[in-house]
């Protein structure tokens, strides 16, 4: 799995602005650093699983890894399933 330096475990994810308009129920995007764009998939209960978008000539997302609400979306390595 691939991972990038510019989202290391621990990092708040619940500092990112969302874009309302391309986000919908359980499913939303992010304006991250540096202008990045996050793509963030939650159950309906605690767990979000964050993606890097990446545009190589074609779609493509990096796995960051997942956060938890009660747990303040720190973003943890890995993935939760």
């Amino acid at each position: 799995m691939k991972k990038t330096h510019l989202y290391p475990d621990g990092t708040d994810m619940s500092q990112f602005k969302r874009i309302k308009e391309v986000s919908e129920y359980n499913r939303n995007f992010y304006v991250g650093f540096n202008g990045t764009l996050l793509y963030a998939e939650s159950d309906d209960d605690d767990i979000t699983e964050w993606s890097l978008f990446v545009n190589n000539g074609f779609m493509d997302f990096i796995h960051l890894g997942y956060s938890r609400t009660s747990e303040g979306n720190i973003l943890v390595g890995g993935s939760y399933t």
